[in-house]
């Protein structure tokens, strides 16, 4: 949301310098009203339709935004859904022209670039809070299933995050070797792993404690302590596998 109300602002200062007077409309004044309200409270006082519409302004310039953004909620079911939309499916809708469906999907790539550059070497994941907001960052927006291999010195600072792979809405291709040659490329003393479940909640599956037990075996024999396997799951939540016991080898898998 920060990374939202910043681009946003953005665009309102773009527009007021290039906005020339055969660009008034009979809009203009509720246009006018809905950016200062934005500039004075942020969008904590938006509906989600609401939100749209101010994004709207700037790839429909003499519409009523309004329709379009309740057109776009009901087609897709959410305001997330909508930004998480691809370009083609966008342009599904009735009214969205590909500008404004590169602009909303736009929103998307720019809150995740934001989220993964914060999240640069030397941060230190030493508590399940700090590494579980460190992982969602890297999901944002993300259709697909992908999987991260997060590498660590002996103080639990990153040494670097790396993509491993990314796959269909339901499996992302993991393979042991990438992973220990992630690890030993980087030298890490310690390691967390991540991967999403776009289209469910962040449950393990048999496959995901499976995979998680054969390379902790494999990291143990090499002396370098696997923290943790995080899931994100579609809502967003993170389940972790260390906090659940779910590495453990005695702990019992339906």
């Amino acid at each position: 949301m920060k990374v939202l109300f910043a681009f946003l602002r953005f665009c309102c200062i773009m527009e007021a310098v290039i906005l020339m007077p055969k660009d008034k409309n009979i809009h203009s004044g509720h246009r006018d009203r809905v950016r200062e309200r934005f500039c004075e409270t942020g969008l904590d006082s938006f509906a989600d339709h609401n939100v749209l519409e101010l994004v709207l302004f700037y790839s429909v310039p003499r519409r009523d935004t309004n329709e379009l953004a309740h057109r776009l909620i009901k087609h897709f079911g959410s305001l997330p859904a909508v930004f998480e939309a691809s370009v083609e499916r966008l342009m599904e809708v009735p009214g969205i022209s590909y500008n404004s469906a590169v602009l909303i999907r736009l929103f998307t790539e720019v809150g995740k670039r934001y989220a993964m550059s914060k999240q640069k070497k030397g941060v230190v994941l030493d508590d399940m809070e700090t590494a579980a907001n460190y992982v969602s960052g890297l999901f944002i927006g993300d259709s697909v299933e992908s999987f991260y291999i997060i590498c660590l010195d002996g103080r639990n600072k990153v040494i670097c995050c790396e993509k491993h792979s990314s796959g269909t809405a339901t499996n992302s291709n993991v393979t042991i070797p990438f992973v220990i040659d992630s690890v030993t490329k980087h030298k890490a003393r310690s390691v967390i792993l991540a991967h999403n479940h776009p289209a469910s909640y962040a449950r393990p599956s048999y496959e995901d404690v499976d995979i998680t037990r054969r390379i902790k075996r494999l990291l143990d024999e090499m002396h370098i302590h696997l923290i943790d396997h995080i899931i994100v799951g579609y809502d967003g939540k993170c389940v972790s596998m260390s906090a659940s016991r779910m590495m453990s080898e005695d702990y019992g898998v339906n």
